[in-house]
């Protein structure tokens, strides 16, 4: 096994355990923070819980690129260069139209709105270096 295979395999188990983390803590935190009252810090922390999930998936993401050789973290850079600049695009353009009376949206969305740029970017970059 290459270290770019053993890398790969190494970040989607370590991405795969965050995002049943994840998963996991969103369903807790949801109705037990509901069941809080309004303002109070329990309620607030309880509404966090999912952040570990994520923070585990930044961590993968982190060691992903530690781990990988040159090539492979050249090609993630590229990617996440992609997500970075297209989610900086759409959040701003989003802000700009609910500056103009457009819908407000959730900050929730930002995550899924990087991880669709960065699926994009690194099939762009596998593509580009194939």
């Amino acid at each position: 096994m290459t270290t770019q295979q053993r890398s790969s395999r190494a970040y989607l188990i370590r991405f795969l355990t965050a995002a049943v983390l994840y998963t996991i803590l969103l369903l807790i935190s949801i109705p037990l923070s509901q069941r809080q009252p309004e303002g109070s810090a329990l309620r607030y922390v309880l509404a966090c819980l999912p952040v570990i999930g994520v923070a585990v998936g930044v961590w993968a993401l982190w060691r992903y690129i530690r781990e990988a050789d040159e090539f492979q973290a050249r090609k993630l850079l590229d990617s996440l260069a992609i997500s970075i600049a297209g989610t900086i695009l759409v959040t701003f353009c989003l802000g700009m139209i609910q500056t103009a009376g457009g819908p407000a949206l959730p900050w929730i969305w930002v995550i899924p709105v990087w991880a669709v740029f960065f699926g994009a970017g690194s099939a762009w970059t596998n593509r580009k270096y194939r």
